[in-house]
């Protein structure tokens, strides 16, 4: 009676641990098929980004902490930096990249993914109203809700904690600039 009762038990668990083996092999194949092409699609994106914040630049070499916009005879122009600011999103932490000329001037600003930011709120944040603004501020950055002054952005409506989270991204990588800066002359 106790062998019946052990089979009974054993033969679905084996069952299982048979389905998950086989669902995990298959996983960890198609993974393994697919990481290469995943890979080059998000250095592809990265590339798109480094361009679409630094549209004068014919060229970027990485450097230390960021790429160096170069043009067509490979004199600087100016950083793309890929930054995370201290303040998240309601998604999480939002990625954003940088443009800044030698001056100090932003050139663009592009979040890389805000997917995970509320739709029609916080994804807005992506949208060329908002971002066009950073375009020709330089020093830090202030967010406000109304009636944006110098140096003042305008947060989006209804979604401030993502307008402060690519503010916060934007102000990292000011800083970095400023210390790159500095640690120049």
């Amino acid at each position: 009676m106790e062998t019946k009762r052990s089979a009974s038990i054993l033969s679905p668990a084996l069952c299982l641990f048979v389905i998950a083996l086989a669902a995990s092999l298959l996983l960890a194949l198609v993974q393994g098929l697919t990481a290469e092409r995943i890979h080059a699609q998000e250095l592809e994106a990265e590339a798109a980004a480094r361009f679409a914040v630094f549209p004068a630049a014919a060229s970027f070499r990485e450097a230390e902490g960021c790429y160096e916009a170069l043009d067509a005879g490979g004199s600087l122009l100016g950083y793309v930096f890929r930054t995370e600011g201290e303040s998240k999103g309601y998604g999480g932490p939002v990625s954003v990249s940088v443009g800044i000329g030698l001056d100090g001037v932003l050139t663009g600003v592009l979040p890389a993914d805000l997917s995970k930011e509320t739709p029609g709120l916080g994804q807005n944040a992506g949208k060329p109203a908002f971002l066009d603004q950073f375009r020709g501020l330089s020093g830090a950055v202030s967010l406000v809700k109304n009636a944006p002054k110098e140096g003042e952005v305008q947060a989006v409506t209804s979604a401030t904690i993502t307008s402060t989270a690519v503010t916060s991204a934007v102000n990292k990588a000011l800083s970095l600039f400023d210390a790159m800066k500095g640690g120049a002359q």
